[in-house]
């Protein structure tokens, strides 16, 4: 080890930082131990659990780290306003449907103006691309070539342009061999990327598991790191069950979050729970 690399380590347990890019989970980010530069990071759950919104949490974490890092985000089903609305909800807990339709009382323009000087004054910012028509793994990789982020979010793997083109682009080939290639782009710019997959129906009552990941089986298999929302609206809409369905490099377990969607405000509550064999010591995040 370099003694640069040797200082930067050093820091880093002395301020208590995990070596990588954060879930903003704090049990599954102490298992995980970060994001690392070359990892591929899927998150999985059926249609409208709230992968979007999972895939933003995970980039204000990661903005919030430090100064250092400076996520990009590019979203292919929503316009740069509405993720900023996300973003800015999330940073502040007021009501994200007063914000929409621009109905703030005081109080709440005092934390989102509060909040503003604070990304105005900040030395590092995210990236949000919005305009992006073909997104091919190309395309992401040149981004992040352009913009150089510590992260790059891509919402979502189900809505990319595949490696093949015409007729056949949309088929199991097609998608296997954009999933095989978007694994590459981290490796070879040492770039974390997460993205998200939807599940097929199964996984409304199965949860998220290796057979059940739509489109291709291979965005799992290219993964290193998966994690699986479950959510029940009509029995508790605002507790998140978040699992780890691949880990590999560490174990795997699963964790609660409070998940308010309207306030944005999602927290963990409850204790991490793994497998016995390889499990980390239980660390018990306590509601405020």
């Amino acid at each position: 080890m370099s003694s640069a690399a040797t200082k930067n380590f050093g820091q880093m347990v002395r301020q208590g930082r995990i070596p990588g890019i954060p879930f903003g989970i704090p049990t599954i980010d102490r298992t995980v131990l970060g994001v690392q530069p070359h990892e591929l990071v899927v998150i999985s759950a059926p249609s409208s659990v709230g992968k979007s919104t999972m895939l933003q949490y995970n980039a204000m974490a990661a903005y919030l780290a430090g100064p250092e890092h400076r996520p990009c985000f590019i979203t292919l089903e929503m316009e740069g306003d509405a993720v900023l609305r996300k973003f800015d909800t999330m940073a502040t807990n007021f009501q994200y449907h007063a914000l929409k339709a621009l109905q703030l009382d005081d109080t709440d323009m005092e934390k989102w103006e509060t909040w503003g000087e604070r990304v105005a004054n900040a030395p590092n910012d995210i990236i949000i691309l919005d305009e992006v028509d073909e997104c091919s793994v190309e395309r992401v990789a040149a981004e992040i070539l352009r913009w150089k982020p510590s992260a790059m979010f891509v919402d979502y793997f189900g809505i990319m342009t595949p490696v093949s083109s015409g007729r056949d682009s949309k088929t199991y080939e097609g998608m296997a061999n954009m999933a095989k290639a978007l694994k590459r782009v981290p490796r070879r710019t040492l770039t974390p990327v997460f993205t998200a997959a939807q599940t097929n129906r199964a996984g409304f009552k199965e949860g998220v598991r290796a057979d059940n990941i739509a489109d291709t089986i291979e965005i799992f298999r290219s993964a290193d790191i998966m994690l699986g929302l479950e959510r029940d609206e009509e029995d508790d809409p605002n507790t998140m069950s978040v699992r780890i369905v691949k880990n590999r490099d560490g174990p795997k377990g699963h964790t609660e979050m409070q998940w308010v969607m309207n306030t944005m405000e999602f927290h963990e509550r409850g204790k991490f729970t793994g497998k016995a064999k390889d499990a980390p010591p239980v660390i018990v995040i306590e509601e405020e």
